[in-house]
């Protein structure tokens, strides 16, 4: 019989297993902040619970860490998800998240991966239109690794 933790015990479970802070998460909050951008938090590690037992689809656990605003952008679209990844070598993408980050990316909103490169301490961004075509034609030159 499964027994139902209290908001109490589902907190505390979450912060013995909670990771050390993603340095490309870390790396990206200050390019926000030295590139006149607004942002919050947004995917499923904003949440502050233990959500292993939780049966949530796949397209909701691969949400954009972020949405963030540049207010000095005069285009129709301020607003963008952005997913943030740090990488030594090379980057790791689930091929689950690929196939998640393809149903987010068709929301009317652009969608962009942020990637920052702990070694040489330089990141890159670039659409996910653009990331997906650079792996369908495999043109990444190893730089990035799906994981199945």
């Amino acid at each position: 019989m499964q027994t139902t933790l209290t908001r109490e015990e589902n907190n505390a479970r979450w912060k013995r297993r909670t990771r050390k802070p993603n340095e490309g998460e870390i790396m990206i909050e200050k390019w926000f902040e030295t590139h006149d951008f607004s942002y919050f938090r947004y995917g499923v590690d904003a949440q502050e619970m233990y959500l292993n037992d939780w049966k949530i689809p796949r397209v909701v656990m691969s949400a954009p860490d972020y949405i963030a605003r540049n207010a000095k952008v005069t285009q129709a679209y301020k607003e963008c998800f952005i997913e943030a990844k740090g990488f030594t070598y090379y980057a790791n993408v689930k091929l689950k998240d690929v196939d998640g980050y393809k149903i987010w990316s068709k929301i009317d909103m652009p969608f962009y991966l942020w990637f920052y490169d702990k070694i040489d301490k330089k990141y890159s961004i670039i659409t996910f239109k653009d990331f997906y075509t650079m792996l369908t034609e495999k043109k990444n030159k190893g730089l990035v690794k799906i994981k199945k």
